[in-house]
């Protein structure tokens, strides 16, 4: 269930003339980063190619063509900063319908919303060591004013990171500055139901997220060894959900005017007031019937990494109690993750800033 890098290739000597043609075309997509080399990929895709591929790896954007490895620090930043635009990101927990509501953003001319692109993984690796390598943080701030390149007029780019990168979300909030950040998150619980709903592969997922958070963003506890390995697979999920909301809250506190929570409960129920103050936080001018359109047609009726399945509000209830023969595991795990929460100050609920 985590990313899939895109294929790589050998790293290619440009001229100039040739680099500023590339970073003037947004039609070429940073996709991978090579952090021995402080050296980016690109793909080439268009706007149709974005909006159709389920995320930004290559699980789905594999025959892309790649313009090969070009050092980071040859890129013309000056014409980067020229022909970059407005970006804003999506923060999510998992589970959450985060890739629904970068569906919506999907609106050319006005906003356009980039599925976890596959770039940040040659960031993260470093981070997830405990190294930050020489050079990266310049090689992030391009690759961030990179994907803001509006692909038709002035649209907004939308990021949302695949939440196995949460750590890298610090930097990238100082990094641009004038971005702003929707927090998605589910309910523990209903989080949890998803994890179990998803077999062993939902388990082994939860299990490498947390050993992805757990290095660089660690709750303020120790287990020992045997403790860990004596907690059950929803204990050790709870913990990289209580991560990500740990985090999240010291968002709100440091970024208290660019930042806004909304649960996935909230946007399933009134997704018409929830699009409506996305919109007006990101400055995303869709009028009252545009925003319509998107609430009322394929983007909030079919299932978001399924496209053509049907989905709405009743079937995702349904598809929560899917998981009932596991309750009593998730309830025991609930119990136990509001005490450990107590314990590490954590809040159990960010609240629904976005449309309070």
């Amino acid at each position: 269930m985590l990313h899939q890098p895109l294929p790589t290739a050998s790293t290619t000597t440009a001229c100039a003339q040739d680099l500023a043609a590339l970073v003037r075309d947004p039609n070429w997509m940073p996709c991978a980063y090579d952090v021995r080399r402080n050296a980016l990929n690109f793909a080439y895709l268009e706007r149709q190619s974005r909006a159709e591929a389920v995320f930004l790896d290559g699980r789905f954007v594999r025959s892309a063509r790649l313009s090969g490895y070009v050092s980071a620090t040859e890129l013309p930043r000056d014409i980067i900063r020229e022909v970059s635009g407005p970006l804003h990101f999506i923060f999510h927990t998992a589970f959450c319908c985060s890739t629904l509501l970068t569906r919506a953003l999907d609106q050319p001319g006005f906003s356009m919303g980039l599925k976890e692109p596959s770039v940040f993984a040659g960031f993260a690796r470093p981070r997830a060591s405990g190294r930050v390598a020489l050079g990266s943080i310049g090689a992030l701030e391009t690759t961030l004013n990179l994907l803001s390149r509006p692909l038709i007029g002035h649209e907004t780019q939308v990021v949302k990171l695949n939440n196995v990168f949460t750590a890298l979300i610090p930097q990238m909030m100082g990094l641009r500055p004038d971005a702003k950040a929707i927090l998605l998150y589910s309910p523990l619980e209903n989080f949890l139901r998803a994890v179990t709903r998803r077999g062993p592969e939902g388990r082994v997922y939860a299990r490498e997220l947390y050993q992805a958070l757990s290095i660089v963003m660690p709750l303020d506890v120790s287990f020992t060894d045997k403790q860990l390995m004596l907690q059950t697979d929803m204990q050790i999920a709870a913990q990289a959900w209580l991560m990500q909301v740990a985090c999240f809250r010291q968002l709100e506190l440091h970024y208290p005017h660019r930042v806004r929570t909304l649960s996935s409960d909230t946007l399933i129920a009134d997704p018409a007031a929830a699009l409506a103050k996305l919109c007006d936080f990101l400055a995303i001018d869709l009028d009252d019937e545009a925003r319509a359109s998107i609430v009322n047609g394929p983007v909030f009726r079919e299932h978001a990494k399924q496209p053509g399945v049907a989905f709405d509000g009743a079937a995702y209830a349904k598809q929560r109690q899917s998981a009932e023969g596991y309750g009593v595991e998730i309830a025991r795990a609930v119990q136990w993750a509001s005490k450990l929460a107590r314990q590490t100050e954590t809040p159990m609920t960010l609240g629904d800033t976005l449309v309070t």
